[in-house]
């Protein structure tokens, strides 16, 4: 008895499966509508993921038509294409774009930077001193001489890749507290554009002029220029050249003594500091000297020079605090040192 119930629920399942071949015969339309039913047998579901089409085709929900609930088939194709939700990869805000804004105070759009000319294997040199040893691998120049900060290199040095939402202001906080890279994101997130020249000659809004020392030109108003020009006005080689709202140039072959110390001041604090007044001076509109209770901007400069030297006490870090000798070349600097130190005998 149970063996005849056996063999008769058999031959119903069997008589079933051919009515619904037949049906998928007669009504192929059904299931050709979806590019993932065409999919060959024995189809590696993960390489499909690949397939643009079938993926659009999943994600209109078009896959199987309105009976694919039901098909084995189609609810394995469906499973594998329609790709997993990845968090990581909704488009968003750029951290370090976002911690440069912050750190420029400007939100809009810029074209601002700070671009290197001249010697530029010998600027990029002092750049990365000012950087200091840690973060001197952070800057990049461009071929056009921009100089930049390697995103990438930055997110994981600072661990903002590890910070989620707050990554922004990991990076921040990373850069605030490296004075001479502060200073550098400040100028390359700025929004005028700043130029800094190494060469013993400099081009201008007007002619080439000679660099003995070091020269900070901008179009801004200045005490020490403007009282003693016609109708107040800056002239052309005063300026710096078109493209430009401030141009700061080094002879690399001059050399500072600051006469406080009687040591000489590094290349790459004289970089930093004519940097941080052409910042105090373009985009916050600071005279170089005082101006009654505000501050001058070759004083804020000095300051953030003691600033970065108290960061690095066991570096051969001096200031360009108090009065400086500067000379055109090391041959003229050892020809003082040696008359300087014949005096300090006779005395």
């Amino acid at each position: 008895m149970l063996r005849s119930r056996a063999i008769l629920t058999a031959l119903l399942i069997s008589i079933i499966g051919q009515f619904c071949y037949s049906s998928s015969q007669a009504y192929p339309h059904r299931n050709h509508n979806s590019e993932v039913d065409q999919l060959p047998e024995g189809t590696d579901f993960r390489a499909a993921k690949s397939r643009p089409a079938a993926n659009a085709a999943v994600l209109a929900g078009r896959a199987g038509g309105p009976g694919a609930r039901g098909s084995t088939k189609g609810g394995l194709a469906i499973a594998a294409l329609a790709p997993e939700f990845d968090p990581t990869m909704i488009p968003g805000p750029d951290p370090v774009k976002l911690a440069m804004e912050d750190i420029a105070g400007v939100k809009a759009e810029r074209n601002g930077g700070l671009w290197l000319a001249g010697d530029i294997r010998e600027g990029f040199t002092r750049l990365q001193w000012i950087a200091g040893q840690k973060d001197s691998g952070l800057l990049s120049v461009a071929g056009d001489g921009k100089v930049t900060l390697s995103h990438d290199l930055l997110m994981h040095r600072s661990g903002a890749d590890r910070a989620g939402a707050g990554a922004r202001f990991v990076i921040a906080e990373y850069i605030k507290a490296n004075e001479g890279l502060y200073l550098l994101a400040q100028v390359m997130a700025a929004e005028n554009r700043y130029c800094l020249f190494l060469g013993e000659r400099v081009p201008t809004a007007g002619d080439d002029i000679a660099v003995d020392g070091a020269i900070n030109l901008d179009n801004n108003f200045d005490t020490r220029i403007n009282t003693y020009r016609r109708d107040g006005m800056k002239l052309p080689n005063e300026s710096p050249p078109e493209g430009f709202d401030s141009l700061v140039a080094i002879n690399p072959t001059a050399r500072w003594y600051n006469l406080r110390v009687r040591r000489l001041v590094p290349d790459g604090i004289i970089v930093f500091h004519e940097l941080a007044e052409a910042l105090a001076k373009v985009e916050y509109g600071l005279d170089y000297l005082p101006d009654g209770l505000r501050s001058g901007a070759h004083d804020i400069a000095v300051q953030r020079e003691l600033k970065l030297q108290s960061e690095r006490p066991d570096s051969d870090t001096v200031t360009t605090l108090g009065s400086n000798v500067v000379f055109k070349d090391r041959e003229s600097l050892l020809k003082f040192k040696a008359e300087h130190d014949t005096a300090g005998h006779k005395r």
